[in-house]
């Protein structure tokens, strides 16, 4: 049996219980039971935490709940460090996309500069940087984040 401010936290918002279970993406019922003091998993106490703007530390009442909360404090700091590990891979990425975009223009303008080629090749440059600006969002949305995604499960998006 688990205290929690829940239904505190969801009334100040001014929100019902199916409020709740929509903007956090948990079934009404699961609302229903953890409010009336049913364990749930760690995962729903997040989805929930952040749909009320809390940490899943600020969901719980008592010292009752001490082991849950270090549990939910050791989730919350996977979870965390799941986000940032998320971000930096992104962030290498885009680094990459950028690194060769400035060697590519580099190579090109100096050709250009030299004569070696005439300066319409410049379209390439332009190319790259467009096109490729697209197929990197591209890239990231439907192959990355998915790998992404198995690799850090706690950065899910639920909504």
């Amino acid at each position: 049996m688990m205290n929690t401010r829940i239904s505190e936290l969801r009334q100040n918002l001014g929100w019902s219980q199916e409020r709740l279970a929509s903007e956090s993406g948990v079934a009404t019922r699961t609302i229903q039971r953890l409010e009336a003091g049913n364990d749930v998993s760690l995962e729903t106490l997040s989805l929930i935490a952040d749909a009320l703007d809390v940490s899943v530390e600020e969901l719980f009442t008592d010292v009752a709940a001490e082991g849950a909360v270090k549990a939910a404090s050791d989730f919350e700091n996977r979870k965390r460090e799941q986000v940032a590990g998320r971000a930096r891979e992104i962030h290498g990425w885009r680094l990459l996309y950028i690194g060769i975009g400035v060697i590519v223009t580099i190579l090109i303008s100096a050709l250009v500069t030299l004569g070696s080629l005439p300066s319409t090749l410049f379209i390439i440059a332009g190319a790259y940087w467009a096109g490729g600006a697209l197929i990197l969002r591209f890239l990231v949305s439907s192959v990355l984040s998915a790998r992404l995604d198995r690799r850090y499960p706690l950065t899910v998006p639920h909504r």
